[in-house]
């Protein structure tokens, strides 16, 4: 083969393209008194080999001796009033959003933005008033709470947590829960979820564990795939929360240990293979987890290590980024 359609080839299919172009001039000069070759060849089969690495294999984010493993990379969705907008919205009937309604929706998410927390409670209140949900099959009281359930997750992810679980508590006690295994209410589900996350954020993994465990029967769409995706989702946090209750000495090693991307993860059979996904999912939570273990502790400085840890994360895949975000007093 002549070095120009070596070359063209490479150029063609990229990393896999150097691969093979170098393995061919190594094993045909191999033998030969080429040493010019043989060396060319060799170069390309290390600069092809260390792409696969790149591209393939496992990525970490260093911090002191701490180490957070982060699996494929995926790019961040930034967080912008205008993106809080559109999750706010996206609910809305479309042909019933009166000038009113669109105007506080965006002085809300400047509020927010803003970290004006009594500004920003008095506009969501208002919101809830105004709110005319869209027609999702559901019922028409359990419809209007789903707002109130988004607005406490918005509250969650700033860190606001007494306003949050107000939200969550005030959506439970309205909307009367389904069926055992076969709920009907997202808003129920959104807000049981929102408990699991506050309470973990409170260093009380018990509680966190018996609102995760309540909350995927509260909504049930009927769907194996989505079904099995949200035990997916729930999967690492199960684990990291349980280790998590553990005495201390016993925790810390086998968080660190799934921060480092030691996880064995849940079979997935109707969504493909998900194990990446959720050791990457387990090292975050864990990221989070232990920092929060050892804030409870006075470790302030182990814990701020952890939580900028989680927060250099290249992803917006889990809201673990979000939350050791909040307890670092950063921006998002």
């Amino acid at each position: 083969m002549k070095p120009r359609t070596l070359r063209q080839f490479a150029n063609r299919y990229g990393v896999i393209g150097l691969l093979l172009a170098g393995t061919y001039l190594f094993a045909r000069h191999l033998w030969t008194e080429r040493r010019k070759a043989l060396l060319t060849g060799g170069l390309v089969l290390g600069l092809a080999w260390a792409g696969v690495l790149v591209a393939f294999g496992p990525r970490y984010v260093s911090h002191g001796d701490y180490r957070l493993y982060l699996g494929h990379v995926r790019s961040e969705e930034p967080h912008t009033p205008q993106t809080l907008e559109h999750r706010l919205l996206e609910y809305w009937d479309d042909h019933r959003q009166s000038e009113e309604a669109r105007s506080l929706v965006h002085a809300f998410a400047q509020s927010v933005a803003q970290k004006d927390r009594v500004r920003a409670r008095e506009q969501g209140n208002r919101l809830c008033q105004l709110f005319q949900p869209k027609d999702l099959g559901l019922k028409v009281k359990e419809s209007k709470e789903l707002l109130p359930a988004m607005i406490g997750r918005i509250y969650l992810e700033q860190g606001w947590l007494p306003e949050a679980e107000h939200e969550f508590q005030s959506v439970l006690a309205t909307v009367p829960p389904g069926e055992p295994h076969w709920g009907r209410s997202i808003a129920r589900q959104t807000a049981t979820y929102g408990l699991a996350h506050s309470n973990a954020l409170h260093v009380s993994y018990g509680e966190a564990l018996k609102w995760l465990a309540r909350a995927p029967g509260e909504y049930n769409g009927g769907c194996g795939n989505a079904n099995e995706a949200e035990a997916v989702e729930n999967y690492p946090l199960k684990v990291v929360w349980t280790v998590a209750r553990q005495p201390f000495a016993s925790a810390e090693p086998e968080l660190k240990a799934m921060m480092d991307g030691q996880f064995t993860p849940m079979e997935s059979s109707l969504n493909g293979d998900t194990s990446a996904e959720q050791r990457q999912h387990a090292a975050a939570e864990a990221g989070l987890t232990l920092g929060c273990l050892y804030a409870q502790a006075g470790r302030h400085a182990d814990a701020e290590a952890c939580w900028q840890l989680v927060d250099s994360t290249p992803t917006n895949q889990h809201e673990a980024a979000d939350f050791a975000r909040v307890l670092l007093g950063r921006p998002r």
